[in-house]
Order: structure tokens, then C-alpha cells, then sequence
């Protein structure tokens, strides 16, 4: 069965922190591309895909709001964001039309060529990130994904509905329309898959039972 790395948050850091550093003569732009996609995918759980799809006109930052058309399963769904993730964007934006110096281009997120950041080149970033980063092994084929930040994200949603006290099955049918799960089943793999939430849930249901 197929495991998920799930990043913690000093993981989640270091990420952050290592995709600004200037590596084998990237750009400053270069960097802050790549440090706010990955940031974006670990605070709203958005695919990948999803990320690279949007163009300016989706991306509110008047209202710091999201909207994500003809997604995964053919739907589109509004995501809202946090002011710090909103600063976040505003800041990338005003650098990304200073880079583009008056040229018009329609995706939200661009190269150093001045066109859409493709999906085969942020995934061959990322691994040589984690590398540098030793969080995966130089020589391994294997290790965290890109895709395994919207895992972390939604996780750690439902293990603050545990920490917390909430409950988490009223709060699992908003966080599967935030993700864009069509099934609430497929937010339920999260629950399963890993042993720190199946561990609180049972703790909840032996509580119940005393």
C-alpha cells in the first residue's frame, strides 16, 4: 500500500527556508517561485496540477481567495486564504510583473523564460531539494513527493480536530469540498493511512465506549 511521507513542521521549514537559498546559480525570481508554490500547496492542500493551472484573473488578492476551475474530477471551487498566505501571493505577484517588465502572460506562476511553470520541471526542483536538504537519500529513486505537502496539510487538519477536542466528523465534509474531493471516502484514505490518527480515533471511540 502506498504511504505518503508526511512532513513535519520543522520538515515543512527547512523546505521553505532551503528553496530561497540561491543553489547553483538560480535566480532570485527562480526561488521565490518555487518557495511560493511549495508554500501554497502546503497551507491549502491544492494538487499540484492545480497549482500550475491558475492564471492571474483566479488568484484575488483583493479578497484572498482562490478559485480553482475545471479541477481533477471536472469541478471548480472557490479557496480561501489566510492573510499571511495572501501577503505571500501579493508579494510574488509584484515581483513576477517587474520580472515580466510590461509583457502580458497568463498563467500566475512562471518560468525564468517568462512562460507557465511545467509540472516534470518543479517536480525534478523538488527532489533535488530534499536532497540538498538530506531528506531524502542522494542515490534513492524514492522518497517525499511534491504531492506529499497537500497529504501533510490535510493530516494535520484532522489531527488538530483531535488536539483540540473537535470533532472531526462534522469537519471532514468541509475539509473534502477545501481539497476538492468529490467523496467524502477519498478524505477518509487520509484516516487511514496514517497510524497517528487511526491511534487518536480509537482512543475517541474507547472514550465513547467508558
Amino acid at each position: 500500500i502506498f504511504q505518503p511521507h508526511i512532513f513535519s513542521a520543522e520538515e515543512i521549514k527547512r523546505i521553505l527556508v532551503g528553496s530561497l537559498q540561491q543553489w547553483g546559480g538560480a535566480t532570485r525570481f527562480y526561488c521565490l517561485g518555487r518557495y511560493t508554490i511549495y508554500g501554497l500547496i502546503s497551507v491549502t492542500g491544492m494538487r499540484v496540477g492545480e497549482v500550475l493551472r491558475l492564471d492571474l484573473n483566479d488568484v484575488d488578492l483583493d479578497q484572498g481567495v482562490i478559485t480553482i476551475r475545471n479541477s481533477k474530477f471536472g469541478k471548480s471551487r472557490l479557496v480561501p486564504v489566510h492573510e499571511t498566505t495572501r501577503i505571500a501571493l501579493q508579494r510574488y505577484r509584484e515581483e513576477r510583473d517587474a520580472f515580466l517588465a510590461g509583457q502580458l502572460v497568463k498563467a500566475f506562476f512562471i518560468s525564468t523564460h517568462g512562460r507557465r511553470v511545467g509540472h516534470t520541471a518543479l517536480d525534478r526542483a523538488f527532489r533535488r531539494l530534499t536532497k540538498r536538504l538530506g531528506l531524502r537519500d542522494v542515490a534513492a529513486s524514492s522518497g517525499p513527493r511534491l504531492h506529499d505537502l497537500r497529504h501533510t496539510m490535510a493530516v494535520e487538519v484532522l489531527r488538530r480536530c483531535y488536539s483540540t477536542g473537535a470533532d472531526p466528523e462534522r469537519r471532514l465534509p468541509a475539509l473534502s469540498t477545501y481539497l476538492g474531493h468529490t467523496q467524502l471516502t477519498y478524505t477518509y484514505w487520509y484516516l487511514h493511512q496514517n497510524p497517528g490518527l487511526m491511534a487518536e480515533a480509537v482512543a475517541r471511540l474507547q472514550h465513547r465506549w467508558e
